[in-house]
Parts: structure tokens; sequence; C-alpha cells
């Protein structure tokens, strides 16, 4: 269990204007032409392989310009009973009236500024659901030390972070519409006292979400989903006055589960290829050293993180670079070869049974988005970790779709980031540039069927 607090005050989510995603500070020495010039060269940057058809605050456009952060909204995350406190960031793109959003978990060593949330940013802006993104413990402007540091054996504390993630971004979208609202009764006010003709009053609906993570994220947003399901389910046979009266903003997502509607899951690190597998000799001596030194980074022992060709902008200083720390090296090989393996086989992580004993209001769905020529999780892991939970499902009388696959031909594990050739000027090849495409085609595809569920509901 983990509760979520605003940073600085427990009266509701601070919201911060500065340091946001994707926008470059202006600097105070300029005057104002320089200024001007400065902000044209900073919102010129163009979506990789192909022009960008959003502007910066997130609209349809086609000025070729990045989509940026709206704000932030930092928020302290502290298991309860146990461990420490930090306060972690999220970033928050699109319109405050869109009534659907996607809330997105990273992978290891990277952060809010990304090519992966650039352009899932600019799908989400043409399909009118906002996005948030969490920056985990130890990356982007989150707390947590050293950099890039996920401890072993704190794999339950990840997934709490995460579900008490969505809680504080639906707690951030319900005050800004509030906000929103309040704004447009007292403009219709101030129009009666111009005895000008008045419209009804729009009441904006309840905020719908799709949980997202890419690589170890993915795993992450797979587990955060299961137990923001299975807390639903409890939430559902627990009488209503039973139920305390205030609420953390971590349940949130669980009293809210009607919102809840899909699980989106690319590259997720639901496996790994055992020929890169050190041996077993080598694996126990580092596994003693990540609990003696888990933030100690070892060259050529541990991988190394070279975040320039997902860097976004170039200039960021959010992403990880260099080699992994010990402890996020266990963590990582824990979940991909002990934690999700496992548990697929025990049925203990199940989405479609969770969706199932949950009976939501609206269907839940759940895709897969994996690349065929993935190096880091095979496809031959992402298949199994699919068909045995759809098997299991099955075998327990679960009617639902269960969980589905795209595989993307030709893809690797940066779907949403392919990387640049050498000496190609910065475009993508022909193949990179189709990945690209039939990746956010999926992605496309997927949030309009969790609106169609929603509208169908």
């Amino acid at each position: 269990m983990a509760d979520a607090f605003p940073a600085e005050d427990q009266g509701g989510p601070l919201l911060l204007y500065t340091d946001l995603a994707f926008v470059e500070e202006r600097p105070k020495n300029l005057d104002r032409n320089q200024n001007r010039k400065h902000d044209r060269s900073n919102s010129n940057a163009e979506i990789v392989g192909e022009a960008c058809d959003s502007d910066g605050g997130g609209r349809p456009g086609g000025d070729s310009r990045l989509v940026r952060a709206v704000a932030r909204s930092p928020f302290v995350f502290r298991e309860r009973g146990i461990g420490t406190a930090v306060s972690l960031n999220a970033e928050f793109f699109g319109d405050v009236s869109w009534p659907r959003m996607v809330c997105f978990v990273p992978g290891v060593c990277e952060s809010a500024e990304t090519w992966t949330v650039q352009h899932l940013a600019r799908i989400c802006a043409s399909k009118e659901w906002r996005l948030a993104v969490l920056e985990p413990e130890g990356h982007g402007l989150s707390g947590g030390v050293p950099r890039g540091l996920l401890r072993p054996g704190k794999w339950e504390r990840y997934v709490g972070q995460v579900t008490a993630f969505c809680g504080h971004a639906l707690e951030v979208d319900r005050m800004q519409k509030e906000r929103q609202q309040q704004q447009q009764q007292q403009q219709q006010q101030q129009r009666q006292r111009e005895q000008e003709p008045t419209e009804e009053t729009y009441k904006l609906p309840r905020t719908r979400f799709v949980l997202a993570g890419a690589s170890m994220g993915g795993a992450l947003a797979a587990y955060a989903s299961q137990r923001i399901l299975e807390d639903s389910a409890a939430c559902s046979k627990q009488p209503r006055t039973d139920r305390p009266l205030a609420q953390p903003a971590a349940a949130v997502a669980a009293e809210q589960h009607a919102s809840f509607v899909g699980t989106l899951l690319l590259s997720p690190a639901v496996g790994v290829d055992p020929s890169v597998v050190p041996p077993a000799l080598l694996v126990a001596a580092l596994s003693v050293l990540s609990w003696l030194a888990p933030g100690v980074g070892l060259e050529g022992v541990t991988p190394t993180e070279d975040p320039s060709h997902y860097d976004c902008p170039a200039s960021t200083k959010r992403n990880y670079a260099g080699p992994w720390p010990l402890g996020t090296s266990k963590l990582l090989l824990d979940a991909t070869t002990v934690f999700v393996p496992g548990d697929v086989r025990e049925g203990s992580l199940n989405l479609p049974l969770a969706a199932a004993a949950a009976g939501a209001a609206l269907p839940h769905a759940t895709l897969v988005v994996s690349g065929v020529k993935d190096p880091v999780v095979p496809i031959g892991a992402v298949r199994e970790f699919v068909e045995h939970t759809n098997s299991h499902a099955a075998k327990r009388g679960c009617l639902g779709p269960g969980i589905g696959l795209a595989e993307i031909e030709n893809g690797d594990h940066s779907l949403l980031a392919p990387q640049k050739q050498k000496h190609s000027k910065g475009q993508l090849n022909a193949t990179k540039k189709k990945t690209l495409a039939t990746t956010t085609g999926h992605v496309e595809a997927f949030l309009e069927r969790c609106g169609a569920a929603e509208g169908s509901s």
C-alpha cells in the first residue's frame, strides 16, 4: 500500500509552469527581439523522420513545432508505514477540456523528454486525449539518488508509484476541469449581468484513462493495471458507507474504476534472451554487489546507456547516460527472468481475469505492441506472455477478448523513437519510417477503440 500527496500542499495538487518538458527556458539576458528569435529557434525542432503537425500547445496545426507540456505537478510518494518519501514529477500535455487521458510510464533511464513521449504526445493531441507522463524515482526531475538508480528488491515500491501516479493524474485533471467550469460559470454570470444571451452550462464528463508504459515502464504498467483493477473489485464489494470519507490520491484510480478503459504496453520488458544473461556465478556476484553498492555502475559489466538517439530536445539533460547502476541492472534482470514470467505462469499477473473480477462499467482493453526484431525483449518472450495470459484466463472461464498483440515487422525496441542510421543527416530510412508509422497506427486505433467502448456504454 502507498500514499501519494501533493509535493508542498496537502490541500490539493500543486501545478507548476516552469521547467516543462520540451520547453527550453528563455535566457534572462536577452532583449525582446532576441527573445523572439530564441523562441523561433527552440520551437522549430521537427519530429524525427517527418514533420510534426501539432503546435507548442498540443493542438493540430502544421508548423512543425514540438508538442510541449502545458503544466507539471510534483507529488510525494510514501509507502505506508515503511520506506522513505520521494517527490515524483508528472508532466501534462493537451487541452484541459479533453475528456480522456493516457497515463504513461517511460523505460529505464528515460524521462519525459524523449522522442517516445514526443510522438505519443502528438498521437494523443490528434485524438484529443490528454497525456500525463511520470518520471520515475531517480529519473528526470523526480527525486531519488543516485540518478538512474532503481533499487533491487523494491519492485512493489515502483509498482505503487505508478498506481499513485494514476490517482494523482486523475486528481490534477479533475481540479483543472473544475477550475475551467468555474471560469465558464463566471463568464455566464457576467453575460447575464450585461443582459446578453447565455448558453446552458456545459458539464464536463468524467475523464476516462488508459495506462501505458514502454520497456520496463510497460512491465510496471501491467502490474499497476492489475492492482488498480483488483482494488476496483475490492471497492465494488465493500459497502459505500464503510469506506473512508477521505481517500488519498493513490486510491482515486480505484474509486473511479469505471474510468479505467485500457492498458497499452509498448515493447514491455516481460522476458529476456537467455543468451545475453551472464553465467550464474557472475550473476550471483553482481547480485551481492548490487545490494552492497546499488548506485555504482561498472563500465563493461552493466549496460551502458546512450540516450543521444532518443533525447528530445537534443539539449535535454533529463535522461540518464553512462553505465547502469548495479541496482538498476539487478532489478531489471529480476523482473524479466523471475517476476513477470513466474507471475504469468502462476496466474497472479492476468489482466483479463482482473478486469472480469472488477466488473467495470466500461470494457477494459489491453494491447501489447512489440517489434519482431527487438534485441532487448525477444518477440518469443512477448508471445509467450500474451499466450499464457490468455490461455490461463480462458481456462478460468473468462469470456473477454484477452490481451491483443500487434507485432511490428522489422521493429526494434524503440518503436516510437527509432534510431537514425549513421551518415543519414538526421533522417530515418524507409524501414524506420514504416516502423514508426505502423506503431503510430496501432496506438491511434487502440485509443479509438477505447473511446468507442466508452461511447457505447
